[in-house]
């Protein structure tokens, strides 16, 4: 399918108003769309459209962020998690033991867990507040999963 025949399918299906989800939750819209445009359900790490791009659809009033891709910063291994949790991690349960973090990062300003990012010639930069972190992503890989979403952009 081609970027051509995409926008055609989607006028086709706004046509149809109304579509009640084909599954709860969540995932229920985009799983909806797919089946509309005769798409195989995948969560593999490409685009689902041949070609032209990965399909991300959510309800109007989600609140919820909308997540392109995934990718792990480097260096790889045990100290950067250890660092990140012990460091800017909350627990969620009652023993304090177990620790997590889920963030979302800017350029702009630090967030609730005083975390932000600085962009390098090379490379995108974790920076806590008042300390130099070694946790960064290259920028090459950033652009590959990017492309790999997005090939025909």
């Amino acid at each position: 399918m081609n970027l051509k025949t995409l926008k055609k399918e989607l006028q086709e299906i706004k046509k149809q108003g109304f579509v009640k989800s084909h599954r709860v939750g969540d995932t229920g819209i985009g799983k909806t769309l797919e089946d509309l445009l005769g798409i195989k359900e995948n969560n593999i790490p490409l685009h689902d459209i041949s070609d032209v791009a990965e399909l991300k659809a959510y309800r109007k009033d989600a609140t919820s962020m909308l997540t392109l891709f995934t990718l792990e910063p480097l260096p790889e291994g045990g100290d950067r998690d250890r660092l990140l949790l012990d460091n800017f991690g909350y627990s969620k349960r009652d023993n304090q033991r177990s620790k997590e973090l889920h963030s979302t990062l800017s350029c702009r300003r630090y967030n609730n867990q005083w975390l932000k990012l600085s962009v390098e010639k090379d490379k995108i930069r974790v920076q806590g507040r008042g300390r130099r972190l070694n946790i960064y992503w290259d920028i090459k890989s950033l652009e590959k999963k990017f492309h790999d979403k997005l090939p025909a952009l």
